[in-house]
């Protein structure tokens, strides 16, 4: 809500003139414009306001109001961190620090949504969770290979997250204008973090080939139904430096799941150690690749090709 263009923001305020009145309220922007020695706070383009300001606080109510009044159900909450800076001092006389102040920012936001709308937060600060559904684990993900790799990197330190939010949300998920290897691996990226959100124009205007690609690639019901766990996977190995893992998993009653990830633009081979990954089940058992939805047997071992840019998702039955 604090990306919205114009002046009428959460914690962020896009108005460069202190002069601007706040909708709604007696106060001007300096009002409500948090100050550090004295200066006003930018940050990525936009001015800190002080959450716990009144001004601040009404222009929330305003903006989630009308967005309510437009029938909206998600909302995504942007730009936080400006309403966690470090300030000379706050409207509310009991806060003294910048997390103070966001975690009064935050409690207002969730009590004036209320159980009607899913509040998403941006991908800072990480904590508090209790405020909000879910956080964005990565900033700006779009579909070439590089940025699913990076929205991984996150995942594959931060997979344990989806036991502190109710989900994880790997970003939009868009598949025009990159490969169908990339397509694939992008929407395993989604469903193995948590939380499926399509990102496509399906609109009139929106590109034949993009709304092709959606139903070639968001109609799988195998798939889909992993997305319906709302939990991540965990990496088998720790990535290294910026770069993500490989091979993730996740185990239910049922089944064990194994998700294989190739970010190089040549083939790759991975022969993971079946104890290493976790697998408890017998030495032969039957694998299930779930894009290409072949079945195949295996015994005390698994040998996977992936081509380049491309991902694979193998259900062991158990």
């Amino acid at each position: 809500i604090s990306s919205a263009p114009g002046p009428s923001t959460s914690s962020c305020g896009w108005s460069s003139s202190g002069d601007t009145p706040v909708e709604g309220t007696p106060y001007r922007f300096r009002d409500i414009f948090l100050y550090a020695n004295g200066q006003k706070e930018f940050l990525d383009g936009g001015a800190a306001l002080d959450p716990t300001h009144p001004g601040t606080k009404k222009l929330i109510e305003n903006t989630i109001q009308r967005f309510q009044k437009a029938g909206f159900a998600y909302i995504k909450a942007d730009f936080l961190t400006h309403g966690a800076l470090e300030a000379d001092h706050y409207y509310d006389p009991g806060v003294t620090t910048g997390l103070q102040a966001y975690n009064e920012g935050l409690q207002f936001i969730s009590e004036t949504i209320g159980p009607r709308m899913f509040l998403n937060l941006s991908i800072s600060p990480l904590f508090p969770a209790q405020y909000a559904d879910s956080r964005r684990i990565a900033c700006d993900t779009f579909g070439d290979i590089g940025k699913i790799e990076y929205t991984l990197n996150s995942l594959t330190y931060g997979w344990w997250l989806s036991r502190v939010y109710d989900f994880n949300d790997p970003d939009h998920v868009v598949l025009d204008g990159y490969s169908e290897g990339e397509n694939r691996a992008r929407v395993t990226s989604a469903v193995i973090t948590g939380l499926f959100t399509s990102g496509d124009d399906f609109s009139l205007g929106g590109s034949l080939s993009g709304k092709e690609r959606a139903g070639k690639f968001l109609t799988n019901p195998e798939i889909n139904d992993l997305a319906r766990i709302k939990k991540s996977f965990r990496p088998v190995e720790g990535g290294t430096g910026v770069r993500a893992a490989n091979l993730f998993t996740f185990e239910d009653k049922k089944n064990f799941y194994l998700a294989a990830f190739n970010y190089s633009h040549t083939p790759a081979v991975f022969s993971p150690d079946l104890n290493r990954i976790g697998w408890s089940g017998p030495d032969s058992f039957f694998v299930k690749e779930l894009w290409s939805g072949q079945t195949n047997s295996a015994s005390h071992s698994l040998s996977i090709q992936i081509n380049p840019s491309d991902a694979v998702l193998y259900k062991f039955y158990k």
